[in-house]
């Protein structure tokens, strides 16, 4: 009997940089302004590597699980993801046959534009930036069984978003949590996590398997206060007009807004289901679960890690005090 091939590919969802908009910007000023400034490495170094710092930003990396299978075709689906707002971290998950189409893929789209620029750049990033996320997936279910560390990762800024194929079946036809795949270690030391509506398939499965399988996402990360859905559109119509599944990113972080949140069908039905579970641990309970529109993914996950920042801020000046 043959088995799925199965994998994880690692991707940016968002840079954190918007650079877009900053080049939009130094476009209307191009009038006003020098286009180039060539006197950069005439700065004073401090000075330097506080500009370079400035592009240590809070990033979205996506997880992109993906599942081929002869006997599961609709269930290939691969992660949704945004184009990014550099043009060097432009990359998007792709089927494989596509990518080995075009040719060899040399560059990874996880890599911060500041380990490209220069070696003063590169030295500060390192100081920032790690290689992560190794994976290894048992032998019945995939043809590729490991992985090393492919994935460039903040963990005191970055979030990883958990997307495509969350519980692969094997050949005996059960399945398996896409995360208990991942090294524990790096999984332990996550602090925002976020997951694609789609993935959970729940209008297809129900809340038991749906939540199911978000019991094991929330279980796997246990620095991660917070789990937020991403909903695209499709997910909004698969649940139809009567079962609205988000409000505007400011209504999460809006705390008169917090009834409204909670009043989100899917929230119910998850603490219904918590409550009702004989294996909910304190922490899978306490746990926050958001959903948000994922075109404000990246906004909701930028404002949970300023927040983290300031309150690791304050803890320190009390210790210092």
């Amino acid at each position: 009997m043959r088995c799925s091939d199965f994998w994880i590919d690692f991707s940016l969802f968002d840079d954190g940089l918007d650079a877009a908009t900053a080049a939009a910007a130094a476009a209307a000023a191009a009038a006003d302004t020098l286009p180039r400034f060539h006197r950069f490495p005439d700065l004073p170094p401090e000075i330097r590597l506080k500009i370079w710092s400035y592009l240590v930003a809070p990033r979205v990396v996506a997880a992109c699980c993906f599942e081929r299978d002869d006997r599961l075709p609709a269930r290939s689906v691969p992660a949704p993801c945004k184009p990014s707002s550099s043009s060097s971290s432009s990359s998007s998950p792709a089927c494989p046959e596509a990518v080995a189409a075009a040719g060899p893929m040399v560059f990874n789209p996880t890599c911060p534009v500041l380990l490209l620029v220069c070696r003063e750049s590169r030295a500060l990033g390192l100081a920032h930036y790690e290689l992560a996320f190794s994976w290894r997936v048992p032998a019945p279910l995939a043809a590729v069984v490991a992985r090393p560390p492919r994935a460039w990762f903040n963990f005191r800024l970055d979030a990883l978003y958990l997307a495509g194929a969350l519980d692969p079946r094997d050949r005996y036809g059960f399945d398996t949590p896409v995360v208990r795949f991942l090294r524990p270690r790096d999984a332990r030391r996550v602090r925002r996590l976020a997951c694609a509506f789609s993935a959970l398939r729940y209008p297809e499965r129900g809340p038991d398997p749906a939540f199911g399988c978000l019991w094991h996402v929330i279980d796997r990360f246990p620095r991660a206060r917070r789990l937020v859905l991403a909903v695209a559109p499709r997910d909004e119509e698969a649940m139809g007009p009567c079962r609205p599944l988000t409000t505007t990113a400011a209504a999460v972080d809006d705390d008169d807004d917090h009834d409204h949140v909670n009043s989100n069908v899917v929230r119910q039905v998850w603490d219904g289901w918590v409550r009702g579970t004989t294996v909910t641990t304190a922490r899978v309970a306490d746990t926050q679960v958001l959903l948000v529109r994922e075109a404000d993914l990246a906004d909701v996950m930028a404002s949970h890690a300023q927040e983290d920042e300031g309150e690791r801020r304050r803890g320190a000046r009390q210790v210092a005090v």
